[in-house]
């Protein structure tokens, strides 16, 4: 068994650093002193309302967008494991087996006897990462891997705000319709009334006033359609 083994202490690639970026006081008068960013916040915390969290439970495990992003982690994740597998030596064993039949002619004694051979071949490489290939793919993997998830976050936060805003809508269109139904009613009212009043001969009530109370009572009833 013959082992070779080579070592190179010459550094071929240099190590990429992040220019260093000041970021303080970049705006007048401003300063941040919360340490809650509410991108980090569970939108269990962010909504109390139990009907909006059974929605977007449903809606975050039913989105397509998010199925997607959720598989791009798990293939960023397989190839992050697979380039630091790269840094490992490679190991690979053969098992063989024979089974013959010796003649008497050929050394066996009386008769033809079988004759059993075991045989295990084994191979083993390393790839020493001179040239920082190995390194190199494993940071791009990472890379990969915290984009995807930082893409998986993004499409999160997307589904839960389209989700609460169009929930929230709708809360308000509904309070807005049950408002405009009463105000209906209540002009209803005040048109018989001044129906009533004119057939009492009232001074102050008059055709004109009827039509005013059924205009109104028809610009309310108008807006129910669209709500």
């Amino acid at each position: 068994m013959f082992v070779v083994l080579a070592l190179s202490s010459c550094k071929i690639t240099q190590q990429y650093k992040q220019p260093l970026v000041k970021t303080d006081s970049l705006y007048r008068s401003v300063n941040t002193t919360d340490t809650t960013n509410i991108a980090d916040m569970p939108y269990t915390q962010l909504f109390k309302d139990a009907n909006l969290q059974a929605i977007l439970r449903e809606a975050i495990s039913n989105n397509n967008d998010l199925k997607v992003a959720i598989g791009r982690i798990k293939e960023a994740a397989a190839n992050l494991r697979q380039s630091k597998a790269a840094f490992l030596p490679t190991l690979s064993v053969e098992p063989e087996y024979t089974r013959q039949k010796v003649s008497a002619a050929q050394g066996g004694s009386l008769g033809i006897y079988p004759s059993n051979s075991y045989e295990i071949l084994g191979s083993a490489s390393w790839e020493v990462d001179i040239w920082g290939k190995l390194k190199s793919s494993k940071k791009a993997a990472l890379a990969s891997l915290l984009q995807s998830d930082a893409y998986k976050r993004y499409v999160q936060t997307q589904v839960i705000s389209d989700v609460a805003t169009d929930y929230y809508n709708l809360l308000a269109y509904d309070k807005q319709l049950a408002i405009t139904i009463e105000t209906v009613e209540n002009r209803k009212e005040d048109v018989e009334t001044n129906k009533a009043l004119k057939q009492a001969n009232m001074s102050s009530i008059n055709e004109a006033s009827v039509a005013q109370s059924e205009a109104n009572r028809y610009s309310a009833e108008v807006t129910i359609p669209d709500l």
